[in-house]
């Protein structure tokens, strides 16, 4: 299991003000954060369930599959524009 960071999300390189979603396979739960001049907040946890969730284009998607390798922006079917 991977553990969220500020060192894990800073990996992505978002600019401030930015969203990331995060789709953890392994643990069926979505992640939302906000990217903010200093660090970044958990919005919301959602666990994953059969329906999409349907995210922004804006938003920043990333999928962190079972064996820890990272997908990011529009491979991934979990969420939907």
């Amino acid at each position: 299991m991977q553990i969220i960071t500020k060192k894990f999300l800073d990996q992505f390189n978002v600019a401030v003000g930015a969203e990331i979603v995060l789709y953890d396979v392994a643990g069926r739960k979505i992640y939302f954060f906000h990217k903010g001049p200093d660090d970044y907040r958990l919005k919301m946890v959602r666990g994953k369930r059969r329906l999409p969730i349907k995210v922004r284009k804006s938003d920043f998607r990333v999928r962190l599959n079972a064996d820890g390798s990272l997908t990011f922006g529009d491979e991934i079917k979990e969420l939907q524009t």
